[in-house]
């Protein structure tokens, strides 16, 4: 079990690497230090050993960022947080299978 829980993070971790490489670079993003700094702490998650810490951490983090930038957020920002909140919500209900089926 241990080692499929394992694959699931690997996975994750590369969907997520894929959408952060898609954020914007143009000149009006490099130039403003909340996004730069925003990108700077997503990669700095993904060397989290546990991923659904990672995932719900930067989901926070982004959702912060939307909060007072949503006027100016890139697409692929908000794409980021979509699919950052799918993979939140599969990691918590997984985590809750076990007890659901008595499986100690």
């Amino acid at each position: 079990m241990g080692g499929l829980n394992m694959d699931r993070g690997h996975k994750d971790r590369n969907e997520i690497v894929a959408l952060i490489a898609k954020l914007p670079k143009t000149q009006k993003f490099r130039e403003d230090p909340d996004f730069k700094a925003l990108c700077l702490y997503l990669k700095s998650e993904l060397q989290e050993d546990y991923m659904p810490v990672a995932i719900n951490n930067m989901s926070k983090r982004i959702s912060s960022y939307l909060m007072t930038h949503s006027y100016s957020s890139p697409k692929e920002l908000v794409n980021l947080q979509k699919e950052l909140l799918k993979l939140n919500t599969k990691q918590n209900s997984l985590r809750h299978l076990p007890f659901l089926f008595n499986i100690y």
